[in-house]
């Protein structure tokens, strides 16, 4: 209930699915992000991520668990997501160039495949780049927190030049 007050959706309260035991946790999403428009539509645009820390990351797709946990929020009156994968490690990190393809178009080939079996993937250099991309509002704590956003996007993005 609380996840759909603050995306902005006016919908009935969830009900647990039937087949709730009352212990579950995430259902397999652990990143709900989303962004509303200013014409107050109900569409949305909404990204339902998982964080992948372990080696199997690339055959855990978000998608086998999305239907599952939009179970809890009933019909909330949107049908499309953007489904989403988060490493916090470059998603070409096991790339080796073959004789026949540079390390750029094995990059490439990889990224074309993981967005289709994984949905967009947003690795360490892209969390950098997104991180640092808000609103400042005028609050001083969050100056300080853009600031510390910004220097550690630029260590970031440094590393991946090098």
């Amino acid at each position: 209930k609380e996840l759909l007050v603050r995306i902005g959706f006016k919908s009935a309260d969830p009900v647990a699915p039937i087949w709730s035991v009352g212990t579950e946790k995430d259902e397999g999403i652990d990143i709900v992000a989303w962004r509303n428009f200013g014409d107050c539509l109900p569409s949305r645009l909404i990204v339902y991520g998982q964080v992948a820390s372990g080696k199997n990351w690339m055959d855990k797709p978000v998608d086998q668990h999305v239907s599952v946990f939009r179970a809890w929020l009933g019909d909330y009156g949107q049908q499309y997501y953007v489904p989403a994968m988060f490493i916090p490690w470059q998603q070409y990190v096991y790339v080796e160039p073959t004789r026949d393809r540079s390390f750029r178009q094995r990059v490439v080939d990889l990224s074309m495949r993981n967005e289709r079996t994984l949905g967009l993937t947003v690795d360490r250099g892209r969390i950098a780049e997104l991180a640092t991309r808000t609103t400042f509002t005028g609050n001083d704590d969050e100056a300080e927190w853009i600031r510390y956003l910004v220097t550690w996007r630029s260590k970031v993005q440094a590393t991946l030049t090098e």
